[in-house]
């Protein structure tokens, strides 16, 4: 029996947080996440979690002269069919903040390899972990195991609905595709270190914090750290003591600078940035980190970090 989205995340608060939240009422970090999911259910969270609509706001906000934050308004060409959004999504390409956007597809038997450069990035827009790395086109497509598994696991994103997993609802109207964009290694030819802003707070950079993902496919490492990139005293499902510490990256403040003018018209968003090669990218922007069902260590932080986020509605927050 498939239960409804209101008793499946009691649930699984439950078993998670091993005690029964108030969601309505929420108090805690992750009790306003799935506030957030239940009752606040503005379709520019889903224009904005899929990748491809993502990029006209990114562009409106961070390609302009003043930012356009009109983009959200209700006539928004944001609420355009995908197919009907590929001259402005193509346009993006002169965002320098944005990897080169090369093809977008309605299935796998679209995709013309002949047409993409020698290393690109297949991805879902509709997603979490829907992508297939090729920093050699050539080798890739010679390797019949290889290109059948990409193949086949492109395939599986693309037929899945991921409101199915967790029920962010957000998810759950994304119109899917697979697109080729620009791979984004750092100069040891590894993927690029991610910097997740939590941004809290428009005003007071204290009460924002950074977690930084390093080494994603080898040696893994999560760390949170404040606005003065001291170690923040609490993490996220990770213990805090043998952190390896990273130093600070040569374009934070404008990192900072880029991350609140997109999350301007939230009350909280996490703002995905990476910097290889001394270059800003964006990566995403993810409204329930974590889909809230990750435990605060120490446990206290999840009612810290849930009494910066001053809930309000979206329309409230873009005037």
């Amino acid at each position: 029996i498939r239960l409804e989205d209101n008793e499946f995340l009691l649930q699984r608060h439950r078993d998670i947080f091993g005690y029964t939240p108030d969601f309505k009422n929420p108090k805690t970090f992750n009790e306003k996440l799935i506030y957030r999911i239940l009752y606040d259910r503005s379709p520019i969270y889903s224009f904005l979690a899929d990748k491809l609509k993502m990029r006209i706001y990114v562009n409106e906000i961070l390609n302009r002269e003043k930012s356009n934050y009109s983009i959200l308004d209700k006539d928004s060409i944001l609420f355009k069919k995908i197919d009907e959004l590929q001259e402005e999504l193509f346009k993006t390409n002169s965002c320098k903040y944005l990897p080169k956007l090369y093809a977008i597809y309605k299935d796998l038997y679209e995709i013309d390899f002949s047409k993409l450069p020698n290393s690109f990035v297949l991805k879902t827009n509709h997603d979490c972990g829907g992508y297939v790395i090729v920093e050699n086109k050539q080798k890739f497509l010679r390797d019949t195991k290889v290109f059948s598994e990409a193949m086949e696991k492109l395939k599986k994103h693309l037929n899945w609905n991921y409101y199915d997993v967790f029920r962010e609802w957000h998810y759950k109207n994304i119109e899917p595709r697979i697109f080729a964009e620009e791979l984004l290694l750092a100069e040891n030819k590894k993927p690029a270190d991610t910097y997740k802003f939590h941004i809290f707070d428009k005003r007071n950079m204290l009460n924002n914090y950074i977690q930084v993902t390093t080494d994603r496919f080898d040696d893994y490492q999560r760390v949170i750290y404040d606005y003065n990139w001291k170690l923040a005293p609490f993490n996220f499902m990770y213990e805090l003591e043998n952190v390896n510490e990273i130093a600070k990256p040569e374009l934070f403040d404008l990192m900072m600078d880029i991350s609140l003018k997109l999350s301007h018209p939230f009350d909280y968003v996490r703002v995905d940035l990476y910097q290889p090669n001394k270059q800003i990218y964006i990566g995403e922007l993810t409204f329930t980190h974590g889909a809230a069902g990750e435990k605060l260590v120490p446990n206290k932080w999840d009612k810290k970090l849930g009494d910066l986020w001053k809930l309000k509605r979206l329309s409230d927050a873009t005037k």
